[in-house]
């Protein structure tokens, strides 16, 4: 009798101990948050009945976004109602739509924005088109689905002629960079332009973007020779898709150091552009390889510039020199392929 009664003690004792040991906070990878939470009958039919009048006028029914502003940066405005869906597009379309129209500030963004190396090779794109156009007038949309001049005036000021660059034109690898076919031809470039250029200038740098844009347009250019030897081309699309090469390149390079969901949204959303892009290339009139090439270039560019920030060990170290090496071997190629092969006569 005497030993069970210890046994039973000792029990009590050990379950006991075993209680306290339960109540003690563990290292467990979702907390229980249901342990904490108060009685049912213990919470407020109100829950925010205590809160100061104060804190609640400045919370209540007050929406807080970002975009990007005419200027390129981000700015964060707070409204009084959440916008909609086709809102929202049109914010992020065009930063314009953002209210007040002529705040001060909007104000020092359109200042800022004049300021920009995009907006200033927009300004010559534009003007460009307007000489062409005045030296050849606009064809029928049959010549011309893109509302513009014929080749004989964007030939003379400059267009991509594989047979005179051959013969030592070699502007031509460059000009085609600020013609355009038409109208509808610049305001789809000068769109994707000005958004993303913008944005993508205050975040590199001056330098740093100017050399990603040009070496893009001429890659384009290059390997548009290649393809399509016969066909004229203009176009900055080369350089845009080298923007986003760029941008898809520095997403990859700082993404263990960038926030998950911006990462997420930025890859997402450069792939979808360039997805897009390459699948209306190949309709005609439309430049493959004038894309396909300034989204390389601009790709390998963006990674010579971001290949310090990446997590990878050997892309840390070499990616400057591998990157140099690929970018170089890939102009050499294009150019013996264009001064070596021989063209026959269309």
């Amino acid at each position: 009798e005497m030993a069970k009664v210890v046994t039973l003690k000792d029990l009590e004792a050990q379950n006991e101990r075993n209680d306290n040991a339960n109540s003690r906070p563990t290292s467990q990878p979702f907390p229980n948050i249901w342990g904490s939470a108060p009685k049912p009958s213990t919470m407020s039919s109100r829950p925010y009945a205590n809160l100061d009048d104060e804190y609640e006028v400045q919370t209540r029914g007050q929406f807080q976004f970002s975009y990007i502003g005419v200027d390129g940066r981000q700015h964060t405005v707070q409204r009084n109602e959440n916008p909609g869906m086709a809102e929202m597009c049109c914010l992020n379309c065009c930063p314009c739509f953002v209210p007040p129209m002529c705040s001060p500030d909007k104000k020092n963004q359109y200042i800022d924005a004049l300021k920009s190396f995009t907006f200033v090779i927009s300004v010559i794109e534009i003007i460009l088109l307007i000489v062409a156009v005045s030296m050849g007038g606009i064809v029928s949309m049959k010549d011309n689905p893109t509302l513009g001049p014929s080749a004989a005036p964007l030939i003379t000021l400059g267009a991509k002629d594989v047979p005179l660059m051959q013969r030592g034109e070699v502007w031509r690898f460059i000009c085609p960079i600020v013609l355009h076919a038409g109208f509808i031809h610049l305001a789809f470039n000068m769109f994707a332009q000005i958004r993303f250029g913008l944005s993508l200038e205050r975040k590199w740098g001056l330098v740093k973007f100017i050399g990603l844009y040009v070496l893009s347009g001429i890659g384009g250019v290059c390997l548009s020779s290649i393809t399509s030897p016969y066909s004229i081309g203009v176009g900055a699309s080369g350089a845009i898709m080298g923007l986003m090469g760029g941008f898809i390149a520095e997403t990859l390079c700082t993404w263990e150091i960038t926030n998950p969901q911006t990462r997420r949204l930025n890859l997402i959303q450069g792939v979808i552009i360039v997805g897009i892009t390459m699948a209306f290339s190949t309709i005609p009139y439309v430049d493959f390889g004038a894309h396909l090439g300034g989204f390389l270039v601009g790709a390998i560019i963006g990674g010579i510039y971001f290949a310090k920030h990446s997590h990878l060990q050997y892309v840390h170290r070499f990616g400057l020199y591998i990157g140099g090496a690929v970018l170089t071997l890939y102009f050499i190629a294009c150019i013996v392929v264009i001064y070596v092969r021989p063209l026959t006569p269309q």
